[in-house]
């Protein structure tokens, strides 16, 4: 059995920083009802390799860790 990939959807940002983007994403889980569902089964994310997403500190990527309930 495969992992399904889904994309979610797109949004206009008002910056491109890491705690502006996760926000955006949380708020448009929260906003469809799924937070919690994501919170318990994100498994992965596709990222450009820019230091905003995979910031070993405050990177979208170390944001997400922190956010998901399984670590």
């Amino acid at each position: 059995m495969y992992p399904h990939v889904y994309f979610y959807g797109a949004v206009q940002l008002i910056s491109e920083k890491a705690k502006v983007i996760m926000n955006v994403t949380e708020e448009m889980f929260a906003s469809d009802g799924i937070l919690d569902l994501v919170k318990s089964n994100l498994k992965g994310v596709a990222m450009d390799g820019a230091s905003v997403m995979l910031g070993i500190h405050t990177g979208l990527k170390a944001r997400l860790k922190k956010f998901t309930l399984i670590h």
